[in-house]
């Protein structure tokens, strides 16, 4: 009869030697931003309770890179006062204290300076045909992001790109922002362009001896020329240094008709086409309008030039 009773009670309250066992760690790694039972102690058992307890949220997860101490002994008095009844047969042991840390990736300097150049050339077939870098003022400081799907915006403090002074990123994990920093520097873009072989005074003509190519940062430049035919025969417009770029604003073209010219003038109308004899009474470049003084009228109307010695009545 005492063994019948013996047999029955066993069935019906489960002995330590079946019971579940919870061990806590001294330490532990952490993926997510919440801390599972699961991740601090070890179930020895794989049984719907054991799903559950290992499910139990017991604390938050510390920033990348750094850790926290969560108290054993809070955790289980937390968890058997929310849950006194299921925990028939829970043994709990292992270290009262876990160090908890978090899974990381470190991103290095170099790793925040090529994001930098890989942003720079994804984004070259907008910009100057130029070989563009930053150089930041000094190394960006390291730092430690949670693993996970790791991704980033790069901000230039320009529009244009070239001439920033500053790229702002902002890395996200998991499609959350966890960094905004930004790294000061210079944007560089150097490319051949034209520059003086010697000091230009004002109403030169433009030689091939007086220019020639040299590689220049164009990020700041307002106004440069890249090929030598673009300003050789052309009049300089404002006195330049030796070594100066020289482009559209330095420069214009030469008269093609001078002032005291003699020139031919054409009037045309539909298909009929009247010329006569004239003097020019101003300098004129390709396509500008100037006064012209007809010599059998001796009166001044206004032509377009044409071509050297040739001017246009516009009607």
């Amino acid at each position: 009869m005492m063994i019948r009773i013996a047999l029955a009670l066993s069935l019906l309250w489960p002995s330590s030697c079946f019971g579940l066992d919870v061990t806590f760690s001294q330490s532990s790694l952490v993926k997510n931003d919440n801390v599972l039972l699961a991740d601090i102690a070890t179930l020895s058992e794989n049984s719907p309770l054991g799903e559950a307890l290992g499910s139990q949220i017991v604390g938050t997860a510390p920033d990348a890179g750094s850790t926290t101490v969560l108290d054993a002994r809070e955790i289980i008095r937390k968890i058997e006062k929310s849950h006194h009844s299921s925990l028939v047969g829970v043994t709990w042991k292992g270290a009262p204290l876990v160090t908890v840390g978090r899974e990381s990736v470190s991103i290095t300097s170099e790793k925040i300076l090529h994001i930098i150049d890989d942003y720079l050339n994804e984004n070259k077939h907008s910009l100057p045909a130029a070989r563009i870098s930053f150089i930041p003022d000094a190394k960006p400081l390291p730092f430690e992001l949670e693993s996970g799907s790791h991704s980033w915006d790069v901000i230039p403090s320009s529009p244009d790109i070239i001439g920033s002074s500053r790229f702002s990123i902002i890395f996200k994990v998991n499609g959350k922002v966890r960094k905004n920093f930004s790294v000061t520097g210079q944007t560089r873009a150097l490319a051949p362009v034209v520059v003086t072989s010697r000091r230009l005074k004002y109403g030169e003509i433009v030689t091939a001896d007086m220019v020639t190519v040299a590689e220049r940062d164009i990020s700041d430049l307002p106004d440069y020329s890249r090929d030598l035919s673009d300003v050789v025969g052309s009049v300089v417009k404002r006195n330049l240094s030796q070594g100066a770029p020289i482009g559209a604003q330095s420069v214009e073209l030469p008269p093609v008709i001078n002032r005291g010219d003699l020139v031919k003038i054409v009037v045309s109308s539909g298909g009929l086409q009247v010329t006569a004899t004239g003097i020019a009474r101003s300098n004129g470049r390709q396509d500008e309008v100037i006064r012209v003084q007809n010599t059998n009228s001796n009166k001044l109307i206004y032509c377009r030039v044409e071509a050297p010695g040739l001017v246009e009545v516009q009607l």
